[in-house]
């Protein structure tokens, strides 16, 4: 069952910059690879995507790119950053 963050609970927020001529790549990425190989996951991991959203853009930015945002959360205390987040 999906979890909903409350107050006070550590959540993600990563916003993906993609350029205008980009879009249709990174969101067939994101729909047709990334999300469906989580079910290939070994056992936590299918969790942390399911408790996963990606909000769209509706207009460029003043740049012309695009901000994708994803949003994780709750995050439990065991959960473990290093495997599921690349740094910037």
């Amino acid at each position: 069952m999906l979890q909903k963050a409350r107050e006070g609970d550590k959540v993600w927020v990563i916003i993906n910059h993609v350029k205008g001529d980009k879009r249709q790549q990174f969101e067939k990425f994101i729909h047709e690879l990334f999300w469906p190989m989580a079910s290939k996951l070994p056992a936590e991991e299918p969790r942390v995507f399911k408790q996963t959203r990606v909000l769209h853009p509706a207009a460029a930015e003043p740049d012309s790119t695009y901000s994708y945002i994803f949003y994780h959360g709750p995050c439990g205390n065991g959960w473990k950053l290093r495997h599921h987040c690349a740094s910037r």
